[in-house]
């Protein structure tokens, strides 16, 4: 008797067996995923020499008295002696957070001499020799950060959303230096003196808006790549509003061996500020705006 249940054990084993082996035949082999292993973050670099060619338009108020606003790069270049520019975009980049700074400084001179001559009765001859320079700088630094908060992929590329915030200082400075040089003679008596005069004024506003915008980010393809950016500020802290809007391209370019990444874009910026009071008062309401042409430096 125990030997048969121990024969039917031992059938039933082999049975149960000889099932899973033919099971696990039929079920076919699992092919092994990879999974790549995650990019490590690291610091990415980006310096942009640009020029924006500017276009001016608005109103500057001096007290009681407002004059319009409209000039351009070529009028600038055209009515002025000299002009001097420093313009530049730098970023550095830690996965989504990102820090900048973007400058800009100009400054332009003229000047110009006047003489005048009059005789005063019969014998006293005056003549005089104005030399006048006036110059103007405006700077705008403008440092920020920026969060990426979203990213997606779709058929044209990958596509980042940016919060922006930071401050936008701005600086503006009229320079005015005069030079008189008279001289009085009485012919007849062979008598003549010179007297020369300096004066000099100067006048400087300056100011910082908070500001707070969005940013978009979108690579076509390695190389090529484009941002859109968006802002508003002052809120009354520095001019009562100021905005921002810019859109640049850059793409990577090779020529003559050398892998070149130029940068093309639009800027406007705006800003409505107001100081002061009565023969003091200083108003200033204008949006600059132009493309923007620049060479971008990545490691």
């Amino acid at each position: 008797m125990l030997k048969g249940l121990k024969l039917q054990a031992g059938i039933l084993a082999v049975t149960l067996l000889s099932y899973t082996h033919c099971v696990a035949a039929d079920i076919p082999a699992k092919t092994p995923t990879f999974v790549p292993a995650p990019v490590p973050l690291s610091w990415e670099f980006t310096v942009t020499p640009y020029a924006w060619i500017v276009i001016d338009k608005g109103t500057l108020s001096l007290g009681n008295r407002s004059a319009p606003i409209d000039t351009n790069v070529f009028k600038l270049l055209d009515d002025s002696d000299h002009l001097y520019a420093l313009m530049s975009y730098q970023e550095m980049r830690y996965g989504p957070v990102a820090l900048y700074a973007n400058v800009f400084w100009a400054k332009i001179g003229t000047s110009n001499t006047r003489t005048g001559y009059w005789e005063i009765g019969d014998f006293i001859n005056v003549e005089a020799v104005a030399d006048a320079s006036i110059w103007a700088t405006i700077a705008i630094l403008e440092p920020g950060v920026t969060y990426e908060f979203s990213q997606w992929n779709s058929g044209w590329g990958t596509t980042a959303l940016d919060v922006v915030g930071g401050g936008r200082y701005w600086y503006l400075k009229s320079e005015i230096d005069l030079t008189v040089t008279a001289t009085v003679s009485i012919p007849a008596l062979g008598l003549s003196r010179t007297r020369t005069g300096f004066a000099s004024a100067s006048e400087v506003i300056d100011w910082i808006d908070p500001f707070a915008g969005l940013r978009m980010r979108h690579k076509f393809a390695p190389g090529h790549d484009l941002m859109v950016q968006g802002d508003i500020g002052g809120f009354g802290v520095g001019s009562d509003f100021t905005w921002q809007a810019l859109a640049a391209y850059n793409f990577e370019w090779n020529f003559a061996g050398y892998k070149l990444n130029p940068y093309l874009g639009y800027r406007a910026i705006s800003v409505d500020y107001e100081e002061g009071s009565g023969r003091r008062r200083i108003a200033l309401d204008f949006v600059q705006h132009g493309p923007v042409v620049g060479l971008t430096f990545k490691w």
